[in-house]
């Protein structure tokens, strides 16, 4: 019987490719001084993450309550103050990244996500406190249901 894999596990994968496409790699992994394996990791990701992109860029342009999004950033940006120097940038870079797990779907909006709120100096506590403001949670509830805004 084969074991289940653990999402951490390392899996090997046989991959059919042109070799034009191989050599581009290979020069890409040079450039990036790693190895191909890790180029192609890198890129594999990155297209995670350029997808995640388009969404968010794609959502934020959209009429309507889309814009909520941003509000919620200004409002961290509101609530953290002087935030342009470490340790208060670094709090304020946590809390957008949560704020976009939260619109994006890959973070419930729920206390649990953000297990250090109650640490006033935490990105935790500034994405939080956006979140539950009743804006955005409106905006991210219709998001959610398809609901139009009243």
């Amino acid at each position: 019987m084969a074991r289940k894999r653990k999402t951490t596990d390392i899996v090997n994968l046989k991959l059919r490719i042109r070799e034009t496409l191989r050599k581009r790699l290979e020069g890409a992994a040079k450039v990036q001084e790693r190895s191909l394996n890790s180029e192609m990791v890198a890129r594999l990701e990155d297209s995670f993450d350029r997808a995640k992109d388009a969404y968010l860029l794609e959502a934020l342009l959209a009429p309507g309550d889309k814009l909520e999004f941003l509000r919620a950033i200004a409002l961290v940006l509101r609530m953290a103050g002087a935030w342009t120097k470490p340790p208060q940038s670094f709090a304020v870079a946590d809390a957008i990244n949560k704020l976009v797990a939260v619109f994006t779907g890959e973070l419930p909006a729920v206390d649990d996500s953000f297990p250090e709120y109650q640490d006033k100096t935490s990105g935790d506590h500034l994405a939080w406190l956006a979140v539950k403001s009743e804006r955005f949670h409106l905006a991210f509830r219709q998001q959610l249901t398809g609901e139009k805004q009243s």
